[in-house]
């Protein structure tokens, strides 16, 4: 019994989190997969520029 009150008050939970942290967030995450694909993009489109030389 002593554990689990020592557990569940040093417990926090990772979802406590205002809207606005989340925004920042997922905003943050797109941002990163969009950069991936573009840089993705551009690798082919440099690959496809070198093999029509």
């Amino acid at each position: 019994m002593m554990v689990e009150s020592i557990f569940e008050e040093s417990c926090t939970s990772i979802f406590a989190h205002d809207d606005e942290e989340l925004s920042e967030a997922f905003t943050s995450l797109w941002i990163q997969l969009i950069n991936k694909k573009e840089a993705e993009v551009q690798v082919k489109i440099a690959n496809a520029d070198v093999l029509d030389l």
